[in-house]
């Protein structure tokens, strides 16, 4: 038997929500991790964050803002400036995804 609990909602999808599964053994309590809603393509892993109750999603910076310019007809610097301020710039608890920038040519170390 699933049950589902502290479900968060957006858009009516399930964006957050805690599992808890029942079997004759034993009781299994899961995280579904929270998404960045349309930027599936742009998920590149996993992390795991201080005082988070569980993974979080890491997405690729570049690969958003690509999304951007190719689905939304963006220019660069339009999408580059979009998801700053929408997506970066979103806190959504401790369970907030993870964003970064893949390439480290222009870093200097």
């Amino acid at each position: 038997m699933e049950r589902y609990e502290d479900c968060r909602f957006m858009d009516g999808e399930i964006i957050w929500c805690a599992t808890t599964t029942t079997t004759k053994e034993k009781t299994t309590r899961k995280m579904i991790m929270l998404k960045a809603d349309g930027l599936d393509e742009a998920i590149i892993g996993t992390t795991i964050m201080w005082g988070a109750e569980s993974e979080v999603l890491v997405y690729s910076c570049e690969k958003c803002i690509n999304i951007f310019m190719v689905r939304d007809g963006m220019a660069y610097d339009e999408a580059q400036e979009y998801f700053e301020f929408n997506t970066l710039g979103a806190y959504v608890g401790g369970q907030t995804p993870v964003f970064v920038w893949t390439d480290t040519t222009d870093l200097e170390l």
